[in-house]
């Protein structure tokens, strides 16, 4: 994904519990270099909660960002 500074973005991750029982998680955001995570606000992201997924459950999960311009 190509981004610009300053606009608003939306992207989705594909999750899978690809066990037979329950499982409940959060993810936790890294970013490399590290110093870009000072400069990269989201809007929405599953890793602001837990997410409970049922046996063999898939789905997309939203994240909506920008960069912030400050970055240059």
């Amino acid at each position: 994904m190509t981004v610009h500074p300053g606009e608003l973005y939306a992207t989705s991750f594909f999750a899978e519990n690809q066990s037979g029982g329950d499982v409940t998680a959060q993810a936790v955001a890294t970013y490399a270099p590290g110093e870009a995570a000072r400069y990269v606000h989201k809007t929405q992201c599953f890793c602001f909660s837990k997410e409970s997924f049922g046996p063999h459950e898939s789905r997309h999960m939203p994240v909506r960002f920008y960069i912030d311009p400050a970055i240059h």
